[in-house]
């Protein structure tokens, strides 16, 4: 296998194997230089396909990291085949402990506890990633849900051959060389590569562009991305994506295939605004708050046992479901207390004479109270129940406040 290796490379390393791996962990510093972020995207997505769901959609979002960290605040207008639109806003957060998110304005939410974000499921993975979808910062870096360098650590296991060469720029500055890292996987044909990422040295190792494939060589898909540097956190970022789709074409060469793709829309275009790395963010930015959960919501919780338990939402509190069903009981108990109850004995007395004098039926009276004459005069004994009702009450939203009535073991 021939491999082409640049000067300034040749010292560092004397294999393919190594090149790719000095790469990754070029790519990899770069994603992990930016240790915080905060940024807004607008997109657009054309769908090609022919099934049911939305045909066009524009958005916006406002996006946060810190490390692994992540929150996405989502909203977008979806426009269907029967020309139909539809205003869809979710939100989503991870962290060290779980993944939670909420379509806005529904009832129900849900979280995914994990002991760690890297070893969380493929699936737990790409249920996240639908939801902080069109997430930009992972196409600088390898995929949409995986990284480069984790796709480099699971090589081994997929059987895939990575295999570098070394070209010249498609556009703009020639002195610069591109590496284009050739991923193989299909088994029944080792001349055909899964994947093509290239590398830019020039723009902090950032991968800016990524050519997938078909098992019988035809490209389904291309993605374009723009690198921007932000001089105040001294990082290079993905700036703005474009993914073009176009199952079917054939491989026929770098300069062809720029030239075709010059009459194709894309299927989805981000761009990156207001981005700022490495400024101060709270760890309190990365929590359920981060869901601004509205209303009385249910939140479906998957714990790492893999059972699932069910927590409430109401009055900015997560509380576990028996608690708020306790509450709500005594918030019911309350209602049914009549207002005549809650009335003085005088008044109640009055009602009844003037009730007699009109000749209509009289309510019936109180009994007579043996509690001293102050205490008869207001009502005690009507009020005795309302009373009790109230202090627990009372008792379980004091303990929901001090205990902050999230994730608590209550067995």
């Amino acid at each position: 296998m021939l491999v082409a290796v640049s000067a300034a490379w040749s010292s560092a390393a004397d294999s393919s194997a190594e090149l790719a791996e000095f790469l990754v962990e070029k790519n990899e510093a770069a994603r992990r230089a930016i240790a915080s972020a905060s940024y807004e995207i607008s997109y657009t997505y054309r769908s090609g396909g022919d099934g049911e769901g939305p045909r066009h959609s524009v958005g916006r979002a406002k996006m946060l990291h810190k490390g692994d960290w992540r929150v996405a605040d989502v909203s977008s207008v979806q426009q269907f085949r029967d020309k139909s639109e539809k205003t869809y806003a979710r939100r989503a957060v991870l962290n060290d402990d779980y993944a939670a998110t909420w379509h806005v304005g529904t009832g129900t939410a849900h979280q995914r506890d994990h002991e760690s974000i890297g070893s969380r499921t493929k699936d737990a993975k790409m249920w996240l990633e639908s939801n902080f979808w069109p997430h930009p910062m992972r196409y600088g870096f390898g995929g949409v849900h995986d990284t480069l360098a984790e796709r480099w650590r699971d090589a081994d296991q997929h059987g895939e051959d990575w295999r570098i060469t070394l070209k010249p720029p498609d556009h703009d500055d020639a002195a610069n060389e591109l590496y284009y890292i050739e991923v193989y996987r299909y088994e029944q044909r080792q001349d055909v590569p899964s994947h093509t990422y290239v590398i830019d040295p020039a723009k902090g190792y950032l991968v800016t562009r990524t050519f997938s494939y078909g098992a019988d060589g035809r490209i389904g898909y291309v993605t374009d991305v723009e690198a921007g540097f932000d001089e105040a956190g001294g990082v290079w970022f993905p700036s703005r994506i474009i993914e073009r789709s176009h199952p079917g074409w054939p491989m026929q060469g770098w300069a062809a295939l720029d030239e075709a793709f010059e009459n194709v829309p894309p299927e989805l275009s981000i761009e990156m605004k207001h981005f700022r790395a490495n400024q101060p963010l709270a760890d309190d930015l990365f929590t359920l708050d981060a869901l601004g959960l509205e209303g009385r919501v249910f939140l479906i919780r998957r714990r790492l046992d893999d059972e699932r338990e069910i927590h409430v939402h109401r009055d900015g509190q997560i509380l576990p479901q028996r608690v708020e069903g306790a509450i709500r009981r005594g918030e019911r108990r309350l209602e049914v207390i009549t207002d005549e109850m809650l009335q003085p004995v005088e008044e109640t007395q009055g009602a009844a004479a003037e009730a007699s004098a009109s000749g209509r039926e009289p309510s019936p009276r109180p009994e007579a109270s043996s509690d001293p004459p102050a205490a008869a005069a207001h009502g005690w004994p009507a009020r005795l129940g309302w009373l009790i009702a109230l202090g627990g009450l009372a008792c379980l939203a004091v303990l929901a406040v001090i205990t902050g009535g999230r994730n608590i073991d209550w067995s």
